[in-house]
């Protein structure tokens, strides 16, 4: 019974760290000070099929950033389902294995597949995973 409710409780967190999941938009709260500059970058290389790793000193608008390219993504149209935010600090126990069910989850509820779809994954806070790099590579491999 521990375990089940810990999960529901992870994702219940993911389910409200997704709101525009819901209502399509990104809350107006969540996007801080525009940097056009950065936005306009980070645009540019979400168009490949690469990895993209937003850096920065502690406090500096990083996660800022992610919402406003959230927010960028679905007003060019993209659906709301196929936009997943992931926050690392969430997990208990910050291992491959809690984020990849993380990942599961989101596929599950929205009924999208990231090998069959283009979906936007965005992972703040990444570094507290242990062995993240194999994931992201397991999941690039696959498409």
């Amino acid at each position: 019974l521990k375990k089940a409710h810990i999960i529901m409780v992870y994702e219940q967190s993911i389910i409200e760290r997704n709101p525009w999941w819901v209502t399509g938009k990104v809350p107006e709260a969540l996007h801080g000070i525009r940097r056009t500059e950065y936005l306009e970058n980070i645009d540019r290389r979400l168009k490949d099929r690469k990895i993209l790793a937003v850096l920065g000193i502690r406090r500096s608008g990083k996660s800022t950033l992610l919402y406003q390219s959230i927010s960028q993504l679905l007003a060019s149209g993209v659906n709301p389902r196929n936009i997943f935010y992931i926050n690392a600090d969430d997990l208990r126990k910050p291992a491959r294995e809690n984020l990849e069910r993380e990942l599961d989850f989101c596929q599950q509820k929205n009924m999208i597949s990231l090998k069959d779809e283009k979906t936007y994954v965005f992972i703040d806070e990444i570094q507290n995973v242990r062995e993240w790099q194999l994931l992201l590579n397991k999941y690039y491999d696959l498409k």
